[in-house]
């Protein structure tokens, strides 16, 4: 890409961007005054600028949009039904099909699509900013997102979507509000399956928050370390014997048969180690503090 055209991007993330920002201290003004129509307004155009922008950008923007989006998006259109969309062999989750769906047979548009996704990616993270806004503006919440986050989104789509709804369930999970965060990171789950480790990963670190004993801390550690990948190469057989021993009924059996053959499931162990490689970043120096 030339100067000139990153020059030109860089101006276009700026001329939607600046004014979303803007907006969002507007809102934030505005539900400090308890004026929740003039909120819900600015919150609403806040939102709506960078989707826009997300949905109407070149389909070259973000590889996964021609490794996957599209693709699906196909498929979806050529599917007259919902069930038979489902009964084709895709690894993607359901909520990112039905999705999917919507767009092909309800907008009749790719760009709706893109639209749908950057919005189930920014609306948890707007939620979450109006959340704390008491310790840190909520326009700098939203800043520091659009400045470090907002691009890869086009990229990573569907984990995008999963972060979020996981980012706002840490926030209840840390309030001690434990089923409102179980249903928020589920609708995570249902667009990929980090929402999973996402969920797991900010419970433990609550956890040994509260721990002082630097040995009980690595004894969790090195457990988890263990635990994970033999639960994680062992899923099916832990499946098969919960539908066996009655834990599942016997109705839902369809069901969990498709979740554990999906991909939303299908956690590898390479993506496993990957996570915890990153997340040694963090509990190294934990431990050692």
């Amino acid at each position: 890409m030339s100067f000139v055209n990153i020059l030109f991007s860089f101006f276009v993330y700026i001329l939607f961007l600046a004014p979303t920002v803007v907006l969002t201290s507007l809102a934030e003004k505005k539900i400090q005054r308890n004026r929740k129509k003039e909120f819900m307004i600015f919150s609403a155009a806040a939102i709506l600028l960078p989707c826009l922008l997300a949905a109407f950008r070149g389909e070259n923007v973000g590889t996964d949009v021609l490794v996957y989006a599209k693709p699906v998006y196909e498929l979806a259109k050529d599917s007259s039904t919902v069930q038979a969309m489902f009964s084709n062999e895709t690894r993607f989750e359901t909520g990112y099909q039905l999705m999917t769906y919507i767009s092909a047979h309800v907008f009749h548009s790719f760009h709706a699509m893109l639209f749908l996704t950057q919005f189930l990616i920014i609306l948890p993270i707007y939620i979450l900013a109006f959340k704390m806004r008491n310790a840190i503006p909520a326009w700098s919440t939203m800043l520091c997102f659009y400045s470090f986050f907002y691009i890869m989104t086009f990229n990573i789509m569907r984990e995008g979507i999963s972060v979020s709804f996981v980012l706002l369930a840490y926030y209840y999970l840390s309030n001690k509000k434990v089923l409102r965060s179980l249903v928020i990171t589920a609708i995570g789950l249902l667009f990929h399956s980090s929402a999973v480790i996402g969920l797991m990963l900010g419970a433990f670190v609550l956890l040994l928050v509260k721990i002082r004993q630097r040995y009980i801390r690595a004894f969790l550690i090195a457990g988890v370390a263990v635990i994970i990948p033999v639960l994680l190469i062992n899923w099916h057989a832990i499946f098969d014997s919960l539908l066996m021993l009655g834990f599942i009924p016997a109705k839902y059996a369809f069901y969990a048969r498709r979740m554990t053959d999906s991909y939303m499931i299908g956690l590898n162990m390479a993506y496993f180690y990957k996570m915890l490689l990153r997340c040694a970043v963090f509990f190294i120096p934990y431990y050692m503090y």
